[in-house]
């Protein structure tokens, strides 16, 4: 079973290996390329309301695509934990929920360095025309442009958590769905959903609205579903055994 697992899924990790890593060291390498045309001081923070409030050397812009690559090999190596895991089992649902939960970590690794990518080459565009300007203010509205992309960010987590198996890294975990796979699965499953429609509206309002109003309509319903799944997962109960 274990050599099935391993021979049947290492071209294929290999692949997913590779681009998760083009994806996230793509921000760094391209920052290097153009840092020698960007303005010497660029926008580094700003207030809640997107008021510039402090310049910074260019050289900051690096700051952040360093952090994705640390970001992704903090995923890589659980991962490649759960690969080993699956390789180790001793049943094939064993090795099966393993190599679940390891499609699931790259998933959301890949994701994440997406999103954080776009953000990067947003606010840097953002800065540069903000630098080419004298402006005091952001370009374009942060609020609204972050909504969007984390709601995308739900939507396609959300297609994904109801194929997790047990775990304590990514789904709903909660006393109850660590005692039961059954509890996990319809928890998950729960939420799942909720992510897909709290993405979703978390998308419109983006388009639709500016400001503040924007980050709070995120929070709370981010905060919705993950009251909503632990409740859910609190009342589920197991089938009655003949």
């Amino acid at each position: 079973m274990n050599l099935y697992f391993g021979l049947n899924n290492l071209e294929v990790a290999v692949m997913k290996s590779k681009i998760l890593w083009i994806v996230s060291t793509i921000p760094l390498l391209v920052t290097l390329v153009i840092l020698r045309f960007l303005p010497d001081k660029l926008p580094a923070h700003y207030d809640i309301n997107g008021n510039i409030d402090r310049w910074g050397s260019k050289y900051e812009e690096l700051l952040f695509p360093i952090t994705i690559i640390v970001v992704s090999l903090f995923w890589q190596i659980l991962i490649n934990w759960y690969k080993k895991k699956s390789m180790k089992a001793t049943d094939e649902k064993e090795a099966v929920g393993a190599l679940n939960n390891a499609k699931l970590l790259y998933v959301v690794a890949v994701c994440m360095s997406l999103m954080h990518g776009v953000m990067h080459f947003f606010f840097m565009y953002s800065a540069v025309i903000e630098a080419s300007g004298d402006m005091k203010k952001s370009a374009f509205d942060f609020n609204s442009v972050i909504t969007v992309i984390m709601g995308i960010f739900m939507i396609v987590i959300g297609n994904y958590i109801p194929k997790s198996r047990t775990n304590s890294m990514v789904g709903v975990r909660t006393p109850h769905t660590m005692k039961s796979e059954y509890v996990w699965k319809k928890a998950n499953r729960f939420a799942g959903i909720l992510f897909i429609m709290a993405g979703a509206f978390s998308v419109i309002a983006g388009l639709l609205y500016e400001g503040t109003i924007v980050i709070a309509i995120l929070l709370a319903l981010v905060i919705v579903v993950g009251i909503a799944s632990t409740v859910y997962a609190a009342c589920v109960k197991e089938p009655e055994k003949d």
